[in-house]
């Protein structure tokens, strides 16, 4: 919210906050807060004392360890290596986008079908993971909040050998038609 300048009424949480047990929440301003008398919001995730346990550990990292430094720090630093890696090899991609270390970037209309999961199916071979997603040739990197610098540029590496790998493959290089086979 922050980013954008927007104070919302209602910020709903849930997911992460409680590393990946049952606990969700929100958070409003006073006035909202005000009218809303005891009990009268609960819900199957509230009241889990082991979940607000984890959540107060969670929060306790975040801060200590300063996560979101880091989540700020090396998206930044993967919006580079991307960028930089697209222009050096002159890929067929149109855009790299995102927020934090939630980040995606999509191949251009002109790209051959299915490269997004070829790419995916490379850099797994080469041990990492990435997502493909929805009907558009994309690809998302979500890597940990705690990834390292190091650990970034390894990642670009792989994935820079895993696209180069997949634009050469028979699959995209070689495609022939048959034409006139008929019995």
């Amino acid at each position: 919210c922050e980013q954008v300048g927007v104070t919302p009424d209602i910020l709903l949480f849930a997911k992460g906050v409680a590393n990946g047990l049952p606990l969700a929440g929100f958070i409003t301003r006073k006035e909202l807060s005000d009218k809303c008398p005891p009990g009268t919001q609960g819900g199957t995730y509230a009241g889990n004392a082991v979940a607000c346990a984890s959540a107060a550990e969670v929060i306790r990292v975040f801060r200590d360890e300063k996560i979101l430094d880091n989540v700020v720090q090396r998206g930044q630093e993967l919006f580079t290596l991307l960028e930089a890696m697209i222009k050096r090899n002159n890929f067929p991609i149109q855009e790299v986008r995102g927020r934090g270390l939630m980040i995606g970037f999509q191949f251009t209309d002109n790209a051959p079908a299915g490269i997004a999961a070829t790419v995916v199916k490379e850099a797994l071979a080469n041990s990492l993971i990435l997502l493909n997603t929805s009907k558009f040739e994309t690809i998302r990197l979500i890597p940990a909040l705690n990834v390292t610098k190091e650990q970034c540029e390894e990642a670009i590496l792989v994935l820079e050998q895993s696209i180069k790998a997949a634009l050469a493959s028979e699959k995209f290089t070689n495609k022939q038609t048959a034409v006139g086979f008929r019995n």
